[in-house]
């Protein structure tokens, strides 16, 4: 019976019978499909397209309407059913099957199925064909990548940028500039809503203690609840919480899913179940939060409506008097209509926020009658306004003790009285923006789990950071040293203060991103000296920011040279790093032993090691980083015994430097056991027993010893104590050898402060030379004192610091001109401010062909 169906299916497409291909497909099933597939080596639609070809459009919108077939499915040669037409050159074809694919579809889920084909020449096509509008066509291709990302689907390259462009293209030319919309004070609360709404679905579902039941339900309710972390951690009243340490692990585990061969090793520091606890201890919190500060905007209304209350019968003397005043005068410009309109608004106001609109406008139009009689008045209104200030200050003080500073509290709700705002909007904006403390809502366990959330976002922060840096050095290294007298190339020193940006930023500890924590941050200064983060940071402001005055009177061939030294010094820099790297990775391993450890059963812990998966990546990147340190100081060692022979290494300080040498060796030798220890046992071999044996209780015993064995602190312990860099006592000897320069770690941190006194000085020196060439060029050098001049520098220092606020600058000239009486050239100015806008322009097109030349000699093509 099967085997005619097959037959009469075959029949019935080769003869393009669409009449009877739908009575047969009534009959079939998925397997039917499966079933030809097998027998004739083509899926029936495949078949279609390539027997029939546009006669048999009526036999695939057969095919399509059975529901039994998707489009994607790829034949022998990778190629989708629409791949083989366009392969064949025929567009008609082409445009056919799409119009019949897309054919009762929206256009949303029109471009959805498009995007799944993940072919480029498909999707142009079908854009081409369906001729949206640019508004149109941002609106469905945002909307079928959201749908995309939901399903966890991953574009091709090409697709993936070629929709970025679309998006990027038309957002910057259409949507590009300030939100026109009004803020919602009452936003913070759907946040929250919406994180209890994903946290009850992924309680109910997929708390089951288990580590690799994760599906794409699952990860998209965790993203949800990443992006509203991420709107909530910038609200001031949740400062107790977690907010920073709990987005950044939870983007990191959707990271392993969503870039798996990217980020792999993020499974050995966070999983799903330190997920489940600390979205759940959040989510618990967020409810707690939002219940709490629901009853002080309830509280803090109250208040409010009481100090209204109190000062009512006061304005509405003061408002009378003021209207009195006004109908007595005799003088008043367009007296009755102005009456008419008092009179209306003192009838509809009727809360404190509208008398004191009303009053000051009042105030305003009887000043010109009688000024110091306003005067009085007006003293009266402050004196009302001070006793209400120190009321409201001193009620909140005493019901609303959680209030973190109730002087801004009180300041902001006069402020917006005075701009005529209703007291319930402006007691929302405060709870909304204002700090509370709220740290007494955190239960014991709500603590414990911080301590655990900030432990995780400590050690990923940390190898995230490392693993960057050593990935930054390794690059620049890799760049070939240039010939004699042969500068760096524009790529070099790209790349350069690429590294530097990279370094900064890795290195720079703040309370929202603590990039290299406590320990390690002990061991850079230890390892680099104290002056190495520190210029690196600064530095790092300088090349990510703004284009600077001092930036640009450096020159390029500045950075050339400064990008050659830093190539030729970054040997210790490299290796310290490194080294930092191993330990950071044998803490990683250690602490998942930990986390097997605590496995109750042996499902949870064979759940556990098949969501880490295999980290022989890891293990190798490791090995290698400890190996590359191993032979620098095998070689600073092997240098150290040649200049031995030689005069300088008779005297004491050569020898003091070499036993410092032999101690930091030690210090790498010793973590060196840390491998023969993972020889021993490895990671893979205990795995191994995790997956086939049945011994929970000699697994544990086995993880146990494991345990006992620590690298970190022991190794974090002997750089504090015994690693010394000696870099004073090694500049006494290197000016007799420069040999030694290589292992100073003082001559990098010292280039790149060279590289700094250099801007600083073209800050001090440069920058009023500058201002003296403006005077010059406006012709009012003559008429200013130095003391002018220093001002005047001063005051230009904000377009200094960017030059691309041409506007700022003449805005400040014009305005010193105009203060001191000086001549102010209009034509002059204008020549002066196109010559701005023209070196501008130079600069930005200088830049823009700099870039292209780097891609084209990476064979990277560019469009316009």
């Amino acid at each position: 019976m099967e085997n005619n169906l097959l037959e009469s299916i075959f029949e019935a497409i080769t003869t393009g019978d669409a009449t009877n291909l739908q009575r047969c497909l009534e009959q079939a099933t998925i397997d039917t499909v499966l079933e030809f597939q097998r027998a004739y080596g083509e899926s029936p639609l495949h078949l279609c397209v390539k027997i029939g070809g546009m006669s048999h459009l009526g036999v695939v919108r057969c095919l399509f309407a059975s529901r039994l077939f998707d489009s994607t499915t790829v034949d022998g040669e990778g190629l989708t059913a629409l791949g083989c037409a366009l392969k064949n050159g025929d567009n008609e074809l082409a445009e056919a099957l799409i119009k019949v694919e897309m054919d009762g579809l929206d256009d949303a889920t029109a471009c959805y199925r498009m995007l799944r084909y993940d072919s480029l020449e498909i999707f142009q096509k079908y854009l081409l064909v369906r001729q949206y509008t640019e508004e149109e066509e941002f609106q469905h291709i945002a909307s079928a990548l959201v749908r995309l990302n939901v399903t966890n689907v991953k574009l091709s390259e090409a697709l993936h940028h070629y929709t970025q462009w679309k998006l990027s293209d038309y957002g910057f030319r259409a949507l590009s500039g300030n939100w026109t919309g009004t803020k919602d004070s009452n936003e913070w609360k759907t946040h929250i809503d919406t994180v209890a709404d994903c946290w009850r679905v992924m309680r109910e579902q997929y708390d089951t203690r288990l580590y690799d039941d994760v599906d794409d339900v699952f990860l998209h309710r965790l993203q949800t609840v990443h992006n509203h972390f991420y709107f909530l951690k910038h609200k001031p009243f949740l400062a107790h919480l977690p907010m920073q340490e709990a987005t950044f692990c939870v983007a990191l585990f959707l990271a392993t899913f969503r870039n798996s061969t990217q980020f792999p090793e993020y499974r050995l520091m966070v999983n799903k179940c330190m997920v489940i606890e600390f979205v759940r201890m959040i989510s618990q919190q967020l409810a707690i939060v939002k219940q709490y500060l629901e009853g002080t905007e309830t509280d803090l209304l109250s208040i409010v409506r009481q100090a209204e209350a109190t000062g009512v019968e006061a304005k509405d003397r003061l408002i009378g008097d003021v209207l009195a005043k006004m109908d007595s005068s005799e003088t008043l410009p367009n007296k009755t209509h102005v009456m008419k309109q008092l009179q209306e608004r003192i009838a509809t106001a009727s809360n404190t926020s509208n008398k004191d609109s009303l009053i000051k406008d009042m105030l305003d139009k009887v000043k010109r009658i009688d000024k110091s009689w306003t005067e009085q008045k007006a003293d009266e209104l402050k004196a009302l306004d001070n006793v209400c200030r120190e009321q409201l200050i001193a009620q909140i003080g005493k019901r609303l003790r959680h209030v973190s500073h109730p002087q801004n509290v009180v300041n902001r709700l006069m402020g917006d009285w005075k701009k005529g705002k209703p007291s319930d909007t402006i007691v929302a904006d405060i709870v909304s923006g204002e700090s509370f403390d709220l740290g007494h809502l955190m239960r014991g366990k709500d603590r414990r789990i911080k301590r655990k959330l900030a432990k995780c976002y400590r050690i990923t922060k940390q190898h995230y950071s490392l693993h960057k840096i050593v990935f930054y050095c390794k690059n620049i290294e890799s760049i070939p040293k240039p010939e004699i007298f042969e500068s760096a190339t524009l790529a070099d020193v790209a790349c350069m203060k690429r590294t530097i940006q990279v370094l900064g930023e890795a290195i720079k500890n703040t309370t929202n991103s603590a990039n290299m924590p406590a320990k390690a941050e002990d061991a850079v200064n230890s390892m680099l000296t104290a002056l190495f983060p520190d210029i690196n940071k600064l530095l790092r402001e300088v090349f990510s920011h703004s284009i600077s005055l001092k930036k640009l009177m450096q020159g390029d061939a500045y950075d050339r040279k400064l990008c050659t030294k830093f190539c030729e010094h970054v040997g210790m820099m490299r290796t310290a790093f490194q080294l930092l790297y191993t330990v950071t990775v044998a803490d990683i391993r250690q602490a998942f032993y930990g986390q097997m450890r605590q496995c109750d059963t042996f499902r949870e812990l064979r759940s556990l090691v098949r969501y880490a998966g295999d980290t022989g990546m890891l293990e190798k990147r490791q090995l290698v980083c400890y190996l590359q340190v191993r032979e620098y100081f095998d070689e600073a060692r092997a240098a150290f015994e040649q200049l031995q022979t030689e005069p300088i290494g008779e005297t004491a300080l050569f020898h003091h430097l070499r036993n410092q040498l032999e101690v930091k060796r030690a210090i790498v030798q010793e973590l060196g056991k840390h491998f023969q220890e993972s020889d021993g046992m490895s990671y893979d071999e205990i795995r191994r027993a995790c997956l086939s044996g049945d011994d929970l209780s000699a697994v544990r015993r086995l993880l146990d010893w494991k345990l006992t064995m620590s690298w970190a602190g022991p190794f974090f312990r002997k750089v504090r104590t015994s690693w010394q860099t000696n870099h004073v006592e090694s500049l006494t000897l290197e000016w007799k050898d420069q040999r030694l320069l290589k292992y100073n770690p003082a001559v990098i941190a010292g280039m790149l402060k060279l590289a700094s006194s250099a801007m600083e000085c073209s800050e001090q020196f440069d920058y009023i030379e500058h201002t003296r060439q403006l005077a010059v060029e406006l012709n009012i050098e003559a008429n200013l004192t130095e003391e002018a001049l220093q001002q005047l520098n001063k005051r230009l220092r904000s377009y200094y610091g960017d030059i691309f606020f041409v506007d700022n600058k003449w805005k400040v000239l014009e305005a010193f001109c105009k203060e001191r009486k000086l001549p102010w050239n209009k034509e002059q100015a204008r020549k002066l401010v196109r010559s701005d806008q023209e070196l501008l322009q130079y600069l930005y097109d200088d830049r823009r062909r700099n870039l292209r030349t780097i891609l084209e000699q990476h064979r990277l093509h560019t469009v316009d």
